[in-house]
């Protein structure tokens, strides 16, 4: 009995043994399957994440293209470079003295707002060490005051008709009656103000219309109400600056070989100087013709003191040149080229002032676009003003105030489409800024 007892105690032993042992396989199977998962996973995990981060650094790469091209954008509209880079073209971006991948860089170039601005499509595709690329589309358009009658500060004008693209940093006030813009851009910084005999736009030509402030009424793409009618709204500021002209500015513009008066000057209508001077400097000069019927510009000439333009009849020029003025310009006669037909890419009298410049045009009334009182671009570290009824101006105006209502009524300031691309070498520096821009990364080609 006793051993029989024992064989069957026995007998469980040996069977319990043999689970035991089974159970700690299998536990050690899973634990292997188990280690095995996880390994591979971390495996994946770590691939995974240097693929992620080769994707970034091609991502950077891409966007340090980008850069480079829009660097050389400003370089090449500030004329420090004498053109843009080949299209297309490649760098290398360098990481801590080691070279970290290459982007190439392609571009297309369009004129935007029916041609005063430029559109720049760039493409970059970037390549890490790795071989990884991605790529990167941007879309930006670039502009300056020289696209825009430009007025820094506030304006309030009266009957006035403004005939292309306009941009404050103020407000626009057009509650008074008679004014109209009817370029195809407005930029207003500060808040707008529209009466019921004003218009911004009309229904056949609608505005692109950027408001930093506020207006009465609820603006969108596509308004057409309350005389305001508009093409594309963006409610956003835009980053304008003032054009410089200083002292600096003035000397390094006599270094450079400009023609230099000392004291105020005189232009008169019967073709003489007051002082009677000869105001030459090699290429630089202003002198009238032979028959004193036309006043010859070329270069740059510099007056260190006021410039004042006849007394009231016409002055014809013909050149292209820049006058500057230390003291305040102040036109009194009509100034237009000799032929208007080559105005403004042959023809351009640029009037440059630290001061005011005035408009003060006798000679009659009623000018059109064919027959204007000045035909010039005019720019000013002050004000610009119009004081006679009735004037007819083409051309641009560019300074901190644009006052052609408060002394005159029914003028017209016409901005000559493209006269910014004809300006003579040594205009005061504009200022670029963006007015859109879209980026976007694409499919790699």
């Amino acid at each position: 009995m006793n051993q029989k007892i024992f064989k069957n105690e026995f007998n469980i032993f040996r069977q319990s043994k043999g689970s035991v042992a089974v159970i700690v396989l299998i536990i050690g199977i899973v634990v292997i399957l188990a280690v095995s998962t996880m390994s591979a996973f971390m495996i994946k995990d770590i691939k995974f994440n240097q693929i992620d981060e080769q994707k970034l650094k091609a991502l950077n790469i891409a966007e340090a293209g980008i850069s480079n091209m829009f660097l050389n954008i400003i370089k090449y509209l500030k004329k420090e470079i004498i053109s843009l880079p080949s299209n297309p073209y490649t760098g290398n971006v360098m990481s801590n003295g080691i070279e970290a991948g290459s982007y190439s860089v392609s571009y297309t170039i369009s004129k935007f707002g029916t041609g005063l601005m430029s559109k720049y499509i760039i493409v970059s595709k970037g390549t890490d060490k790795s071989g990884q690329q991605r790529t990167v589309k941007v879309s930006i358009v670039i502009a300056s005051q020289y696209n825009f009658l430009f007025s820094f500060d506030s304006m309030i004008p009266s009957k006035t008709l403004i005939d292309g693209p306009f941009m404050t940093n103020g407000d626009l006030d057009f509650t008074g009656n008679g004014n109209s813009i009817t370029g195809n851009t407005v930029i207003i910084n500060g808040n707008l103000s529209v009466g019921i005999n004003s218009n911004i736009g009309d229904a056949s030509n609608p505005v692109d219309l950027y408001l930093g402030g506020t207006c009465s009424e609820p603006l969108t793409s596509g308004y057409s109400s309350n005389n305001i009618y508009i093409n594309n709204f963006y409610h956003q500021k835009v980053g304008l600056q003032q054009t410089v002209i200083d002292n600096s500015y003035i000397e390094n513009t006599k270094s450079n070989g400009a023609a230099s008066v000392v004291g105020s000057l005189t232009i008169n209508d019967n073709g003489t100087f007051s002082p009677s001077t000869l105001i030459q400097n090699g290429s630089n000069y202003l002198i009238f013709s032979s028959d004193k019927t036309t006043l010859q510009i070329s270069g740059n000439i510099v007056v260190e003191g006021d410039i004042n333009i006849g007394s009231g009849s016409t002055i014809k020029y013909e050149g292209k040149g820049i006058l500057i003025a230390t003291g305040e310009i102040i036109i009194k006669s009509k100034l237009i080229p000799k032929d208007m037909n080559y105005f403004p890419k042959d023809n351009l009298i640029v009037l440059v002032s630290k001061n005011k410049i005035n408009f003060d045009l006798g000679g009659g009334s009623g000018g059109d676009i064919d027959n204007p009182d000045s035909a010039v671009f005019a720019i000013s570290s002050d004000e610009i003003s119009i004081s006679k009824n009735n004037k007819f101006i083409r051309g641009d105006l560019v300074g901190k105030i644009l006052d052609i209502g408060n002394n005159s009524n029914d003028s017209t300031v016409y901005y000559e489409p493209g006269i910014s691309d004809f300006m003579p070498v040594g205009i005061p520096q504009p200022n670029y800024f963006l007015l859109s821009q879209k980026w976007e990364e694409i499919p790699n080609s």
